[in-house]
């Protein structure tokens, strides 16, 4: 199972990431082109290592498997978060 939920993520991630940043891009005015993707390479590094850390705290505290279990499912969840687009 968790070799099928990795897979899935990294599938999804691989389509996702290029696709929603040349979204992203094409929004923004040139004028704060590197600020923004300042800020997003800042947020990105600095969410890894917090999430990394709370992972290990929650293995610690609960077990790895039951943390593993969260993890899949929170990676599942996530998907909820993704941009909609509305068909007009």
């Amino acid at each position: 199972m968790l070799i099928a939920a990795n897979f899935g993520l990294l599938l999804v991630a691989g389509i996702f990431n290029p696709t929603y940043s040349a979204y992203r891009l094409s929004l923004i005015d040139d004028s704060v082109l590197t600020r923004t993707l300042t800020a997003w390479s800042t947020g990105t590094r600095t969410a890894k290592p917090v999430f990394i850390t709370l992972g290990g705290i929650a293995a610690g505290v609960l077990g790895v498997r039951f943390s593993l279990g969260i993890g899949a499912v929170l990676c599942l969840l996530s998907a909820a978060a993704l941009p909609a687009r509305r068909v007009a």
